[in-house]
């Protein structure tokens, strides 16, 4: 089926959609924040989806890794959240994980996908029309699965860190600029009987280098258990130590996230998984040093891939978690309270077997929309939040007098953000990023005047010497005419 059919009617055969009537004749929640979903054919058997702008036109586009075609699939967005045909590359065999980047020294995002069973990883530099240069593939361990591409040696530049599940490791490449990598180290990321498997990223420890945690799982016929292990950068881009936290047993662990999810400016984790016999998400908060509590646990509905973002307009993280599986066929969505407690889950229908999932801001409305590689179907499916602005301020974070704030989106951002306000008389502006700890990042404007009306400017993730900073919290400060209005932006790379 086209992708303009597909647009028009958005079901995956008539097996697959009486299947899906079924299943939606028994889910005792709504579809709640989401629209139906739209599907996209990309290639054969997809197993995760990641979103950047590609082409640099403001707009979320989708890369999707497809394991039996061993091909990246790139869809780009038309500006409005509908998304063109898949222009199809290459990448090593069987990908499970796709992430973006900017690799090299131009401002387009680059593509990074793992070829589990080829044992390499590879690296697609964008041509600067949103399209991608033949992949160049570099050697890690065996099985390599989840990874991810920050600035791991502090010298702005994005490097790479790759889970190898049947080695039991995890590899550190480093980047030269130009988006050639050459192995650092390996690490051990495992124990008997474990297998590590997918990983992120993020500064616990407040000290500007970037950190690592792994979800891991011990497994055998009888007992299974799952773990995050979490080791902190040396500030060199070394991890010499390692902390391990245990989540539970029986217990199988799917995907870890890295953000500050109880609005305290610090980062902490959530894991996805099945845990005491349950579909749970657990959660484990940073107390300011990198040292992180014991998992408290909630009813997820499903034990998949999962990712967070604003999904009802409220300026928290809430949790998507796919149901994967043969006869799965949707994902679950948590709304958090704004203090790490989660709502209970309600299950949105979407495909067979939904695998990754990720969410940006794909319309432009300033909420957090969804894409699920759905693999049975051999699509993504590209699913809209509808959550009404109207209900918090029209979006507005705060102001009366002169100055009035609007939400940055996307937010959370993978490669830049709009920052809008509205002067109601005209006055000079100064708007500014600092990091958590209170350092000027950057300046987007210092005393420039402005017109009464509404104004926006973006921010590219970088710092004012030009380089990209960290994934992480940021507070951007906008001042006019002695009003002051400051809001938080998560960077997640």
């Amino acid at each position: 089926m086209k992708n303009e059919e597909r647009r028009r009617a958005p079901i995956w055969g008539l097996g697959y959609a009486a299947l899906l009537l079924f299943v939606c004749a028994g889910l005792s929640q709504a579809q709640g924040l989401f629209d139906t979903p739209v599907h996209y054919d990309v290639g054969s058997r997809p197993r995760d989806v990641t979103a950047a702008d590609l082409d640099r036109d403001g707009s979320q586009d989708l890369v999707v890794a497809n394991s039996l075609s061993s091909t990246v699939s790139v869809l780009l967005n038309g500006g409005d959240g509908t998304f063109g045909p898949a222009l199809s590359y290459p990448v090593g065999a069987s990908p499970y994980a796709a992430v973006t980047a900017r690799m090299d020294a131009d401002l387009y995002p680059d593509v990074i996908a793992s070829g589990y069973d080829a044992g390499t990883i590879s690296v697609l530099l964008n041509d600067g029309a949103g399209g991608l240069l033949p992949a160049v593939h570099y050697p890690v361990g065996d099985s390599p699965m989840g990874l991810v591409a920050v600035d791991l040696s502090g010298d702005g530049i994005p490097d790479v860190a790759v889970v190898n599940r049947e080695s039991r490791t995890f590899s550190v490449l480093v980047n030269d600029g130009t988006g050639a990598l050459t192995l650092s180290a390996v690490y051990a990321a495992s124990g008997f009987s474990i297998k590590p498997s997918w990983i992120t990223a993020g500064d616990f420890d407040g000290d500007e280098a970037i950190d690592l945690a792994v979800v891991k799982n011990y497994h055998n016929l009888y007992f299974t258990a799952a773990y995050v292990q979490v080791f902190p950068n040396d500030g060199t881009g070394h991890f010499p130590v390692s902390r391990t936290y245990d989540l539970g047993a029986p217990g199988t662990a799917t995907t870890p996230m890295a953000a500050d999810f109880d609005g305290d400016e610090d980062i902490d984790l959530i894991a996805s998984g099945f845990v005491v016999n349950s579909y749970r998400v657990s959660v484990l908060l940073n107390d300011g040093t990198g040292n992180f509590a014991d998992p408290l646990t909630y009813s997820a509905g499903a034990s998949g891939r999962a990712c967070y973002g604003d999904f009802d307009f409220d300026q928290d993280l809430d949790l998507a978690v796919s149901e994967q599986g043969v006869s799965s066929y949707s994902f679950s969505v948590l709304e958090n309270n704004g203090d790490a407690t989660f709502e209970s889950p309600y299950t949105v229908a979407v495909g067979p077997d939904p695998m990754g999932i990720v969410s940006r801001d794909f319309d432009s409305d300033g909420d957090g929309d969804l894409a699920v590689a759905v693999f049975d179907d051999d699509s993504v499916a590209v699913v809209g939040c509808n959550a009404d602005p109207t209900a918090v301020g029209g979006g507005v974070i705060g102001g009366v007098d002169v100055l009035r704030l609007y939400r940055a989106h996307p937010n959370p951002f993978a490669s830049e953000t709009a920052l809008a306000f509205e002067l109601s008389e005209p006055a000079r502006v100064a708007v500014r990023i600092y990091d958590v700890s209170g350092r000027l990042v950057r300046t987007l404007t210092e005393g420039e005047f402005r017109a009464p009306g509404r104004h926006e400017l973006t921010w590219d993730g970088r710092d004012g010497r030009g380089l990209n900073v960290a994934s992480g919290v940021y507070l951007c400060r906008t001042e006019a005419s002695g009003a002051e209005r400051t809001q938080r932006m998560v960077l997640i790379r």
